[in-house]
């Protein structure tokens, strides 16, 4: 492995735009071996991504600006500047910008496995035209990754 440095305007931004999220691509999967891929993510206000599981994969988060609110398993908890959390393999979870604002937040996969890759590929099934085909996505990721709920908005927010 060899050291990694990428100015900022180098990042490379995935854009989920029909879920209101932007995520930007901090240390690649490769920079790591594999070990850890790292992204800042601006979620919209009301936005943020299905219930999920990352079947092999540990996430962890840092909320930089913003509220949001997280699920984790069957717990929910309001977060702010400079909360964390921690989410093992195989653990359904979710977030959602709670605030009225634009929020912020660190997240990283461990291991990276595909990493941005990941993200790229899922682009492509999120579209604005309407809520992403979960059957397709659950189908496409299988083994690896699974949606299994709506977005938390939807579930608490009422937001759509």
């Amino acid at each position: 492995m060899q050291p990694f440095f990428q100015a900022a305007q180098a990042h490379q931004t995935i854009d989920l735009a029909g879920l209101g999220i932007s995520t930007r691509v901090l240390l690649p999967a490769a920079a790591t071996g594999g070990d850890l891929a790292l992204f800042e993510e601006t979620t919209s206000p009301g936005a943020g991504p299905p219930l999920h599981i990352h079947t092999e994969q540990a996430e962890f988060f840092r909320v930089i600006e913003g509220s949001y609110e997280f699920m984790i398993g069957d717990e929910r908890f309001l977060a702010g500047p400079g909360d964390t959390a921690w989410v093992p393999a195989g653990v359904a979870h979710a977030f959602w910008n709670c605030g009225a604002v634009p929020g912020r937040l660190l997240f990283g996969l461990t291991p990276a496995a595909e990493g941005e890759a990941f993200f790229q590929e899922l682009a492509g099934f999120i579209t604005a035209d309407g809520p992403p085909d979960v059957a397709a996505i659950n189908e496409a990721f299988a083994g690896r990754f699974e949606i299994v709920g709506p977005p938390l908005a939807v579930l608490f927010g009422g937001h759509p």
